[in-house]
């Protein structure tokens, strides 16, 4: 026989299990957060139901596929498969004019539109695909780099500084994205 102890130690957990597993119907449909403002007052705001968004709808429309080739003048030279949007959009309140990403997040060519808080910013980042670290990097706010859109091609000119290390010299290269 057990313990009383052990016993009155058990019913909470056994009142946790049956709360926690109950069938209400409400909780499926909405969730109550409690806001605490700083004057020590607290409300509570209900959260609209989870929609049955299709995941599919979700998807970011890619204007094409195509090739980002990436050549310094110390003689690299960088080429991946990339990803391309290259109609306007606004992401995370930034307007995108056109962009390029490589498919293993290798490459980025960005160029960004005049409202948002980078405003007219161009720029190219080249990554280790294992950590993402930057390996080059270019942008119009530290260096030279112009990004042009003809067409369906991207190209460029700019000076790439290694990695992160703002200090280092430059590196002229050119950029060519043919989507």
């Amino acid at each position: 026989m057990m313990k009383r102890s052990v016993l009155l130690a058990l019913i909470p957990v056994f009142a946790l299990i049956a709360v926690g597993c109950s069938d209400d119907d409400d909780s499926a449909d909405s969730a109550t957060t409690s806001v605490v403002t700083d004057g020590g007052d607290s409300s509570e705001e209900t959260a609209p139901p989870p929609s049955s968004i299709d995941p599919e709808d979700l998807e970011v429309e890619v204007f094409g596929e195509g090739t980002a080739t990436i050549t310094l003048d110390n003689g690299e030279v960088f080429e991946e498969g990339v990803a391309c949007t290259l109609e306007p959009q606004i992401a995370a309140g930034q307007e995108i004019l056109f962009t390029a990403t490589a498919f293993d997040g290798s490459i980025d060519v960005t160029q960004f539109g005049p409202d948002g808080p980078n405003p007219d910013l161009a720029s190219v980042g080249i990554y280790e695909t294992e950590t993402f670290d930057a390996i080059w990097l270019a942008d119009s706010r530290s260096a030279e780099l112009t990004l042009t859109l003809d067409g369906s091609t991207i190209s460029g000119i700019g000076h790439f500084q290694p990695g992160e290390d703002l200090g280092a010299g430059l590196v002229a290269g050119s950029i060519e994205v043919n989507c």
